[in-house]
């Protein structure tokens, strides 16, 4: 896997840590068990040794603000200091290590693991970090799959395009159907998805990490083609995705599962598009007026796309020889 890959594998994974250590955190608090000596009970254990089976993780240790182990999922750990620890424990900082293979044998995993994420959590209690988790996670289906993308890239590209043109087509119905027709659609929508929620939340993420991943193929192949005109078709492509992505980005993180708020989505994904277009001393700024406002997610992706386009056309076209330009629904 790339550098930039890899970022993005333990940019995720940390993510991942922070769900698990935050899940852990809640079923403390209800216990009241967990003090500032960090002394873990053995239904505690218990919990942590469950959690890691449900989140299919490779092992996971605890340690005391002094980087003492003090339990750990895998029997077979011996124990041992943390001598690094204080940058976790006085700063509270997140902390992950991508391991390529050699690593990965050093450690004496399994030999069916070649990639393996460490990450560290700070342990909060009553304001105070009181020590941190390692979580390993296994890695190495998603760099395999990552690996297979990259070498079948043409064939991703190709179905990608087919599929932003099915997406634009879709959403260019939907926007033309009855409002009485839509209002019945949603209704219906949101009494089978209120047991699902859950499932829910899983499938945006998995739908943000793909689109995420596609873009990243495309501005990987952008990079390799020196033709402007095909580079500038990557880059829209890229640019179209990434609007795509921001939206689930939000569905993701948000406590309401079928609405987006707007403004915020504005605001994302202008500074995704003028960060992909401006140099980084560019002279030119930007700003979102909207109002605070909820969408359905088909509205989002619809209107979504139109911005994206009208922003980039705005920075390629609108300030040469100007200083100065404005655009949005009164000028489009």
């Amino acid at each position: 896997a790339t550098p930039m890959f890899r970022g993005h594998i333990s940019s995720e994974t940390e993510r991942e840590a922070l769900r698990l250590a935050h899940h852990l955190r809640m079923i403390y608090q209800e216990r009241t068990v967990i003090s500032e000596y960090l002394t873990l009970t053995e239904e505690i254990k218990e919990d942590i040794q469950r959690e890691k089976d449900d989140f299919g993780l490779l092992k996971v240790n605890v340690f005391d603000g002094k980087g003492g182990l003090v339990y750990s999922t895998d029997p077979g750990t011996e124990e041992y200091e943390k001598g690094y620890f204080e940058k976790i424990i006085i700063k509270g900082e997140v902390l992950s290590e991508f391991m390529d293979r050699e690593k990965v044998r050093q450690k004496g995993w399994p030999s069916d693991v070649n990639n393996v994420v460490e990450t560290y959590v700070p342990i909060e209690f009553d304001g105070t970090i009181v020590g941190a988790y390692e979580i390993y996670y296994d890695v190495t289906d998603i760099v395999g799959e990552m690996d297979s993308a990259i070498t079948s890239l043409y064939w991703v590209l190709g179905v990608i395009t087919v599929l932003l043109f099915a997406m634009v087509a879709t959403s260019t119905v939907f926007v033309w159907k009855g409002i009485s027709e839509r209002h019945k659609a949603a209704v219906a929508l949101r009494q089978a998805l209120d047991d699902k929620e859950m499932l829910f939340i899983e499938m945006n993420h998995r739908v943000k990490n793909n689109l995420n991943i596609a873009q990243a193929l495309i501005s990987l192949q952008s990079a390799r083609v020196e033709d402007a005109q095909v580079r500038a078709m990557f880059d829209e492509s890229a640019s179209r995705l990434k609007s795509l992505s921001i939206v689930h980005e939000m569905l993701y993180k948000s406590s309401e599962f079928r609405e987006v708020n707007f403004a915020a989505y504005l605001q994302a994904l202008v500074q995704a598009v003028f960060d992909n277009l401006t140099e980084e001393k560019s002279n030119i700024t930007f700003r979102v007026n909207a109002e605070e406002i909820y969408l359905d997610t088909d509205k989002v992706i619809a209107c979504g796309l139109m911005v994206n386009e009208m922003v980039t056309n705005a920075l390629k076209h609108a300030f040469k020889g100007r200083r100065e330009a404005h655009s949005g629904p009164q000028e489009a």
